[in-house]
């Protein structure tokens, strides 16, 4: 991934296969944001895999006929616990749930409610069904001692006691981020960069109707990266201060694109053809306006 990585990276700023540092205006995990976001909307792939080995999970729970169920899926503890934050877990005959792991208890885990406990429990792994069959759970956890197990301890018997089991009920799943409650590749890649923000809003940038490249050239304006003498002189390479167009002022971002008596006058120009456009009776032909 890193590889391919550094391929589009080098690509995007450089339109080649390899690109320095000093090419790169914008840092990668900035730009591989979805747009709302404040990025490109490139694909991130560590959180594309991610949300693709989040599936082999909901699979798992839903689709048992599947030939590999029953196996360990190739899924790491985070993908884990990506997955039980996702979803919801309605409990029927027990079968199926993970008395630890799955969040069956009101929405959460008896591994949240009981850490220490589910730490030294001997069945990790164990169904809803086996565990609450004749309370064997409290057997896998025994003995119990010290005051902070047994603070969990009653804190689980009282979860637990609020909840129901119904053996002639399958156990049933409910993905969180949409809503049907079914899993999706999109909605499991999206939730990865829940509790995101972006600084300024850059979604309008999108909708403009203008050449792809000019929407591109506004992105990286309105971050404040585009190389004027500024920003040169930030990463140490010798220029002329000064801007060009007025020759009066240092070369600054909001200089060259807002305050520069040069930019000033494009601005009123684009303003004048704009409410000239909006005029009736005014066909645009050629760049030429006839009335």
């Amino acid at each position: 991934m890193k590889k391919v990585d550094k391929i589009r990276r080098s690509f995007l700023w450089k339109g080649s296969e390899s690109a320095g540092a000093g090419h790169c205006l914008i840092s990668w995990p900035k730009a591989a944001r979805p747009k709302v976001l404040g990025g490109l909307g490139i694909l991130d792939f560590e959180k594309f895999s991610r949300a693709l080995c989040l599936r082999w999970l909901w699979l798992q729970w839903t689709d048992e006929g599947r030939p590999w169920v029953g196996t360990n899926p190739p899924c790491n503890e985070i993908d884990d616990a990506l997955f039980r934050a996702s979803t919801v877990v309605t409990v029927g005959n027990g079968r199926k749930a993970s008395f630890w792991s799955d969040p069956w208890i009101n929405g959460t885990s008896a591994r949240l409610i009981a850490p220490t406990l589910f730490a030294k429990s001997s069945r990790k792994n164990i169904s809803v069904l086996k565990a609450m069959r004749n309370n064997s759970w409290i057997s896998h956890i025994s003995p119990v001692s010290g005051a902070s197990e047994i603070i969990e301890f009653v804190a689980l018997w009282e979860a637990l006691s609020e909840a129901h089991m119904n053996p002639e009920v399958e156990d049933e799943i409910s993905w969180h981020w949409t809503d049907d409650g079914v899993y999706s590749t999109k909605s499991a890649y999206l939730a990865q960069f829940i509790g995101g923000h972006a600084k300024i809003k850059l979604l309008p940038i999108w909708k403009a109707k203008v050449e792809p490249k000019c929407r591109f050239f506004a992105w990286t304006l309105l971050r404040k990266k585009i190389l004027t003498a500024e920003n040169l002189q930030k990463r140490g390479w010798s220029n002329d201060p000064i801007c060009k167009l007025c020759n009066q002022e240092p070369e600054t971002i909001a200089h060259m694109f807002k305050n520069c008596v040069f930019a000033r006058v494009v601005w009123a120009q684009l303003t004048f053809w704009l409410n000239l456009a909006s005029l009736p009776g005014i066909v645009q032909f050629s760049s030429v306006y006839i009335w």
